[in-house]
């Protein structure tokens, strides 16, 4: 945490307020946080009573947002010098725009890279970029960790509260929702780093999740109609695209065994809402020995 909030306070040319919100953590994080408050005067503190779940963290604070631009920052990522400075000149310079998005390096817990989000950027568009041929690309070759991107505070309102609405891969949810209504600037450097380690929330997608990613799909449906996006067959080609990259993030066996009622819809779930037959018929064929 302590990273993580100093990459942010090493910004000086901007105006800036760093709120940690603390998930009645059981280690020395009030210690820590009260430190960077005595040192400066830009961080506040806010500790839950009890513990509500990452999804529960996130959806309080960004219901707090009062700022004109914000970035969430998990504990276990941080920001590269100069991105909140230019995505701030960008997103004061371009009043249409509703987030400055720029790459995100992929690090392991030693420090090695791993790449980046998106894993192709030679394939992407960079520059200011409408909804449409943004959510293409988006779409096609992948999303970013949402901390290497400034959002506009009115981009809240695409989302609804509680935002994170559709469980673990909310975040991705919640880019789908905000790009298929406003024009991104889109930058080809990195703003962030996103570190993967074992213990993170992230490392918990299973089949169990497929219910989720049935939801983020129909919301996403929704809004490409909303704003009429797409065509019919484009439509179709670029969900069946982003299907494939996701499916075996709910195909992973989970360590937590499901209910019989939870398993006849999570099969639901995959077989008519995310076109995952397979993973369906899987599912109902264990439903069924057990039944026996």
């Amino acid at each position: 945490m302590r990273r993580a909030v100093e990459s942010v306070l090493q910004e000086d040319r901007v105006p800036i307020v760093v709120r940690i919100f603390d998930n009645a953590s059981t280690d020395d994080t009030p210690a820590v946080a009260r430190e960077l408050m005595a040192r400066d005067s830009r961080v506040t503190y806010h500790r839950r009573d009890h513990n509500v779940g990452a999804i529960g963290n996130y959806q309080l604070a960004l219901a707090s947002v009062e700022t004109t631009y914000f970035v969430p920052v998990a504990d276990d990522d941080w920001l590269l010098p100069d991105f909140l400075n230019d995505a701030y000149r960008l997103l004061e310079s371009h009043a249409e725009v509703g987030a400055a998005v720029f790459m995100t390096e992929h690090r392991d817990e030693r420090g090695a890279s791993l790449g980046t989000y998106p894993a192709t950027p030679e394939r992407i568009r960079f520059g200011l970029l409408q909804p449409r041929e943004h959510l293409t690309d988006w779409m096609s070759f992948g999303h970013y960790a949402w901390s290497s991107i400034l959002w506009r505070r009115e981009t809240l309102g695409s989302v609804g509260p509680p935002y994170m609405c559709t469980g673990l891969p909310s975040d991705v949810d919640f880019q789908a929702q905000i790009f298929a209504a406003w024009p991104v600037y889109l930058v080809d450097r990195p703003g962030a780093v996103y570190l993967s380690h074992s213990g993170q929330s992230s490392a918990g997608y299973d089949v169990s999740r497929v219910t989720s990613w049935a939801t983020l799909f129909q919301r996403l449906d929704r809004a490409v109609a909303r704003h009429d996006l797409f065509s019919r067959d484009d439509y179709r080609r670029l969900r069946r695209i982003m299907l494939e990259r996701f499916r075996d993030t709910w195909r992973m066996t989970g360590t937590v065994r499901l209910p019989l009622r939870k398993r006849v819809a999570v099969a639901y779930a995959a077989g008519i809402r995310l076109d995952d037959r397979e993973t369906a018929m899987s599912i109902l064929r264990g439903t069924r020995s057990e039944s026996r």
